[in-house]
Order: structure tokens, then C-alpha cells, then sequence
């Protein structure tokens, strides 16, 4: 019925040691509890004379079908990159209920939450999804804090499921301080309605590897790695009937996915005059190979006729098309730039 099968006693002493239960998180995996039982028992009530109450959990504990797809707590370090929980019709004394996330070393007695805020929980029932970058760090628990303001004896956070045999929890009540906590109190027959999506952190920066590092070789960036620009070819025919036929068209190729820009100019050396033409741009390649494009550049009319003029005076008119490459990651390569001359 359990995670672990037969093996409940020996994982729990382990838990306690600070060898977590899960799967190795080789990508987004997530932890705790499915959110699959309905809400039918409150934490943190607030007591009489209290305005506020605090408490942090961390499950043990789970029969298998109420356990998440990697288990009830990670074994490897990663980055938390969001949780969630699962919420109940509130009290009618409940004014507010704050969450955020814990880490737990019952055995050292240490209590974390690494500077995080609390992040408002929704006063509606259903489950409730929050954004997080918290460093999960190995041999620790995940926990989850919560912080219920509301009038004394009808105020508290509905995340938790009562059924025998369902699982156990360690619980804090108040929370610990940042640093330091003292032993935690078993309860069984508990599940929290809590569960967290690890990543995993390949440079140890702090950012989940699958969508908060898009480096994950490079501690010093989160952006893209690549600094590479792409490599262009262009193929061309060197004469073109631009000034009757209206267009310049040049192929070319981009070593990399992205995208490819084509803008020119006619020159007339005499007189020393520069005419503009109507560029192009293209995207090209996929599944990490460039890509081949047509670029079809027009000349205006007020273009033509005056190199229509100079051509026929003899004099030399030429287009200077020059072709860029853009990469996926903002890369540019150094413009490439040919000579198409009259026909």
C-alpha cells in the first residue's frame, strides 16, 4: 500500500537521517502528493486569544495512490521551480492564508527558507499553483510553511486529508526560526495537499536546467550558451535584368536555424549616387540544421529609371546586396556582400 512496500520502518529512519525518498529528478519531476483526495481536514488553526498562527509540514509518508509521479520527497539536489497545493472551502473566520516553501534537516536540526516570501493563497477552494526558485539542497526535507490570519477558533488552511492508513507527517507548530528547529512531532493518518516540481541543476546556479537555465553548462549564465554567429553562403547570378524585370534575387544559406535578411542598394559612380531597394528575409532550418532561402529583393521604379538612364549613358550601375544570418539566440553574422551587375 505504501511507497516502499515492506520496507516503511527502515525508509522512515532514513528520512529522519536525511536520505530521501524519489526518484533521481533527470528532468521535471514532481514530488509529494498527487492533489487527488479532496480536502477534508484544516492546519494551522488559529487558537483562542490569537489573532495569527504558523506551521510547517513535511510528508513522510504516502499510500501509493495519493503519491505524485517521483515520489514523496527527492533524493538529489535540483532547483524547486513550483508547488502547489490543494485547498478546501476556507472557514468563515479566515481572513488570509500565506504559503511558502521550507527546506528540513530534522536530524541536524536545522529549519530553511532561504530568504523566500510568503506568496498569497487563493481564498477559493482547488488547487492552486505557485512559481518558485528555491535551491533544494541533498539530505534535507521540502516542507511547506503556512501563515493563517483570521478570528481566533475559525480561522485555518483546509490542505490537508484525513484516511487511515493514508500516510504521515512531521509537523512544526509554530513554525521553526531560519537556522534552527526543534524536534518535529509524527502524525499519522495525515496527507498534506502539497506537492513540488524539481529540476534538475547541472552548474549549480540556482535555476532549474529544463525552463529557468538555458545554459545549463555555465553557472555564470542563464541565457542561451551560444555565442556563435552562423556561418552564411550566398549563390547568385552575378547578371540580372534588375532594371526591366524589377528584382534581385540571390540564394542563400545559413549554417544554423534562424533567420536570413537580404537588403541592397543601386550605385551609380557617376555621379557618385546611392539608390535603396526593397530587402527580404526568410526563416530557415529546424531541428538544429540551417537552412536554404530564395531572397527576392525589388527595386522601386524611381530606382530603375535612374539606372536605366546611366546604363544607357554607358556609365556603370551595379546593386550591392548584402546578406545576414540570425541565429536562434540573437547571433549575427558579419553581412556578406555581393555584386549583381546589369544585364
Amino acid at each position: 500500500m505504501f511507497t516502499g512496500g515492506r520496507r516503511i520502518a527502515a525508509a522512515a529512519l532514513l528520512l529522519v537521517a536525511g536520505v530521501l525518498c524519489g526518484a533521481s529528478p533527470a528532468s521535471a519531476t514532481t514530488f509529494g502528493s498527487s492533489l487527488t483526495a479532496s480536502p477534508n481536514a484544516e492546519i494551522c488553526p488559529v487558537p483562542a486569544g490569537a489573532g495569527q498562527a504558523s506551521c510547517t509540514y513535511s510528508q513522510l509518508l504516502l499510500a501509493d495512490a495519493h503519491t505524485a509521479n517521483g515520489g514523496v520527497q527527492p533524493r538529489d539536489e535540483g532547483v524547486i521551480t513550483s508547488f502547489r497545493v490543494s485547498s478546501g472551502p476556507l472557514p468563515p473566520g479566515t481572513e488570509s492564508v500565506k504559503l511558502r516553501l521550507r527546506l528540513l534537516a530534522p536530524s541536524q536540526g536545522l529549519a530553511l527558507t532561504g530568504g523566500r516570501p510568503y506568496v498569497d493563497m487563493p481564498l477559493e477552494p482547488g488547487v492552486h499553483e505557485f512559481s518558485a526558485d528555491f535551491p533544494f539542497l541533498k539530505g534535507a526535507l521540502i516542507g511547506l510553511e503556512a501563515l493563517v490570519t483570521g478570528s481566533p477558533g475559525k480561522a485555518s488552511a483546509p490542505l490537508a486529508h484525513a484516511e487511515a492508513g493514508v500516510g504521515s507527517l512531521y509537523s512544526w507548530i509554530p513554525s521553526p526560526p531560519e537556522g534552527s528547529a526543534p524536534p518535529p512531532v509524527s502524525e499519522e493518518n495525515r496527507e498534506l495537499l502539497f506537492n513540488v516540481t524539481v529540476e534538475p541543476d547541472r552548474d549549480h546556479d540556482g535555476f532549474g536546467d529544463r525552463t529557468q537555465d538555458h545554459c545549463p553548462e555555465d553557472p555564470r549564465r542563464q541565457n542561451h550558451c551560444d555565442r556563435t554567429p552562423p556561418r552564411v553562403k550566398v549563390v547568385y547570378v552575378r547578371r540580372q535584368d534588375f532594371l526591366r524585370g524589377k528584382k534581385i534575387v540571390v540564394s542563400a544559406r545559413s549554417s544554423e536555424p534562424g533567420k536570413l535578411y537580404a537588403s541592397g542598394q543601386i550605385e551609380l559612380p557617376q555621379p557618385s549616387v546611392t539608390w535603396g531597394i526593397y530587402g527580404d528575409s526568410k526563416r530557415v532550418g529546424k531541428a538544429g540544421r540551417g537552412g536554404r532561402a530564395r531572397l527576392v529583393l525589388h527595386v522601386p521604379a524611381q530606382t530603375r529609371e535612374h539606372g536605366a538612364r546611366s546604363f544607357a549613358h554607358g556609365r556603370r550601375v551595379f546593386a550591392k546586396v548584402f546578406v545576414t544570418a540570425v541565429d536562434r539566440f540573437g547571433n549575427q553574422s558579419h553581412p556578406t556582400a555581393v555584386i549583381v551587375k546589369p544585364r
